[in-house]
């Protein structure tokens, strides 16, 4: 499981693939990217082997969450 996250991981965001024109020059904009795409993961995408966000697996979350929820919620 851990190695399907991190191939998932690697192809969505392109600043962690190798010989890319999407490289990060500062650290702070590499966290921001991650922290972005992280909770786009947990919280609104559905994986179709869960049927459900992570967070609502968890019970952190009733329903996913769309995109305007989680920037407002990040503000």
């Amino acid at each position: 499981m851990v190695e399907r996250f991190n191939a998932t991981l690697r192809c969505q965001v392109k600043r962690l693939s190798r010989l890319t024109l999407a490289y990060t020059r500062k650290l702070d904009n590499l966290v921001y990217a991650l922290s972005l795409y992280l909770a786009v993961y947990n919280w609104t995408r559905i994986p179709r082997t869960l049927r459900c966000t992570p967070a609502m697996a968890v019970g952190l979350a009733r329903k996913p969450l769309d995109l305007v929820d989680l920037l407002w919620l990040a503000a």
